[in-house]
C-alpha cells in the first residue's frame, strides 16, 4: 500500500476515490483488509471475489455503484466513509496518516 499512501499524501486536500476489485485469493487477508479500508476511507467501492465465477456478484457490488449518477455516487461515498469511521473507532480498520480525522485541526 506504500504507493497508494504516498499518492494520497501528495493529493492531500483533494477528493479522490479509490475503488478496488479483487478476484482470487492471491493476496494475504491482511493486504485484502488494508485495500478494503483504503477503498472505504476514500469513499470508493470494494469487492473481493475468491473465484472468477462470481461475475454477477462483482457486477452488482462493484460495477453497478460506479455507474450511478454523480449525486448518488457522492451519497454512497459518504456512507462508505461513515462505515470506515465506525470500523476505525472500534479498532477494526487501519488508520491512514493522510486521512483527516473529523474534528481534527487541518
Amino acid at each position: 500500500l506504500g504507493g497508494f499512501n504516498e499518492l494520497m499524501r501528495r493529493l492531500r486536500g483533494r477528493s479522490i476515490r479509490i475503488s478496488v476489485l479483487l478476484v482470487g485469493d492471491g493476496l494475504s487477508k491482511d493486504i485484502a483488509a488494508q485495500l478494503h479500508d483504503l477503498s472505504l476511507a476514500t469513499g470508493g467501492v470494494f469487492h473481493h471475489s475468491s473465484t472468477k465465477d462470481a461475475l454477477a456478484l462483482a457486477l452488482q457490488d462493484f460495477v453497478a455503484p460506479l455507474l450511478l449518477p454523480e449525486a448518488q455516487r457522492d451519497m454512497l461515498a459518504v456512507s462508505q466513509q461513515q462505515d470506515y469511521m465506525r470500523a476505525l473507532a472500534s479498532g477494526e480498520a487501519q488508520a491512514f496518516d493522510w486521512l483527516p480525522m473529523p474534528g481534527a485541526a487541518a
